[in-house]
C-alpha cells in the first residue's frame, strides 16, 4: 500500500475543512537558519515588536535563540516561531531610503498577520518552465508574502541592519540553509549531506544520491545531488529510508550485510521489504548534526576526498581522523 507523506495528509484535510488551514501543526522537532555565502545563523532577539534588529546574522554556533519551529499552511507557505513564541514577520520593497532595514525581519507574538508567511523556493526552479524539471542543490530562497525576497546583507555577519526585502531575482545573499534539528517525525521526507559543507570556502558536499537505473535496478553513493528519502519510524525507534523508485513503487536504502564494509559495493536501494539490513539509527548529537547507523552498530561515512562510502565506522567523533566524515545535516524535503 502506498504511503501519503503526513504534510500531504494535512494539506487535503485542511482543504476539505477537517482541520483548520490557519492552525495547522508545526513540523516535528526544530531547524536552524543558515546563510548560503558565510554560513552564519539567524539570530532572535525576542522581545517588543517595535525593536529594532530582532534578527542578525552573527552566530556561529547554535544556541537556543538560533533554533526555529516550522509550521507549514496550505497551499505551500510556511511560518518561523522562535525559541520564544514570537512569528518572523516581513513587508516587502524594505531598502536603505525605503523603510528602516532594521525592521525588515521584525518578530511579533501574533502568527495573524500575512506577512508573517513565508515560502521557501527552489532557485533553480525557473519561472515560466513548469514542465521543466530543474535541479535542487539543497538550499532556498526565501520568499515574503509580497514578490520580494529576503536578502541576508553581505551574505551574513551583520549585527544591525542585516536583511533587506527588495530583491526581485534571487542570487547568493537569497539563498540561506534550511537544517534540521531533533525529532524527525516518521513520514517526512529528507536528503543527507556531510556536516559542514555546502557552502563557499566550505567542502564540497556530496549528498546521499539514488539513481534510478531501470528495470528495478538502483546505485547508491554520495553525489552532487540530493535524493529524498522518506523515513518511516519502526517500533524498535531506528528508520526505514524509503525511495520513491517509480511513482507506485518504493523501495528501501539497504546496509550490505548490516554495515562493516569500508569499500565497494555497501549500499543499495532496491529492497521492496524491512527487515533488520533496512534498518538505521538517525540520532541528533545535540548540534543539529545526526549519526547513521547499521543494525550491527557501524555508522555510515563518507571519505570527504574521494566521495566513497563507508558502513564500517566504529566513531563518528574519529572518522575525521581518517579523512571520513560521519555527521550529516538534514534538509526536509518538500518545505
Amino acid at each position: 500500500m502506498r504511503r501519503h507523506s503526513p504534510w500531504l495528509c494535512l494539506t487535503a484535510a485542511c482543504l476539505i475543512g477537517l482541520v483548520s488551514c490557519a492552525e495547522a501543526d508545526p513540523l516535528p522537532g526544530e531547524f536552524i537558519i543558515r546563510t548560503y555565502l558565510k554560513n552564519t545563523l539567524l539570530t532572535t532577539h525576542d522581545g517588543d515588536s517595535s525593536a529594532l534588529d530582532a534578527v542578525v546574522t552573527t552566530a556561529t554556533s547554535i544556541g537556543p535563540n538560533e533554533r526555529f519551529k516550522l509550521t507549514l499552511t496550505p497551499p505551500n507557505d510556511v511560518m518561523f516561531q522562535t525559541a520564544g513564541g514570537h512569528y518572523l514577520s516581513a513587508s516587502g520593497n524594505i531598502h536603505p531610503g525605503n523603510g528602516d532595514p532594521r525592521r525588515a525581519l521584525q518578530a511579533y507574538t501574533t502568527s495573524d498577520l500575512a506577512t508573517a508567511h513565508f515560502r521557501l523556493v527552489n532557485p533553480y526552479r525557473q519561472a515560466g518552465h513548469t514542465n521543466i524539471v530543474m535541479p535542487w542543490m539543497g538550499y532556498f530562497t526565501i520568499q515574503t508574502a509580497s514578490p520580494y525576497f529576503l536578502t541576508a546583507v553581505g551574505g551574513g555577519g551583520q549585527s544591525t541592519a542585516a536583511f533587506h526585502t527588495d530583491a526581485l531575482h534571487t542570487k547568493e545573499w537569497e539563498s540561506f540553509w534550511v537544517l534540521k534539528c531533533g525529532d524527525l517525525g516518521s513520514g517526512y521526507a529528507y536528503s543527507f549531506r556531510p556536516a559542514g559543507t555546502g557552502s563557499p570556502h566550505q567542502p564540497k558536499e556530496r549528498w546521499v544520491f539514488t539513481r534510478n537505473l531501470g528495470e528495478g535496478r538502483t546505485t547508491t553513493h554520495f553525489g552532487v545531488y540530493p535524493t529524498g528519502y522518506r523515513l518511516i519510524r519502526q517500533d524498535d525507534g531506528s528508520y526505514a529510508f524509503e525511495y520513491q523508485l517509480t511513482r507506485t513503487k518504493v523501495t528501501y536504502l539497504t546496509a550490505v550485510g548490516g554495515g562493516g564494509i569500508a569499500h565497494g559495493d555497501n549500499l543499495h536501494a532496491d529492497a521492496t521489504w524491512i527487515k533488520a539490513w533496512e534498518k538505521f539509527r538517525v540520532v541528533d548529537r545535540g548540534d543539529c548534526t545526526y549519526t547513521i547507523q547499521t543494525v550491527n552498530n557501524w555508522f555510515l561515512g563518507v571519505n570527504m576526498q574521494t566521495g566513497e562510502a563507508s558502513t564500517r565506522i566504529s566513531d563518528p567523533d574519529a572518522a575525521p581522523s581518517i579523512g571520513y566524515t560521519a555527521r550529516f545535516e538534514l534538509v526536509m524535503r518538500a518545505l
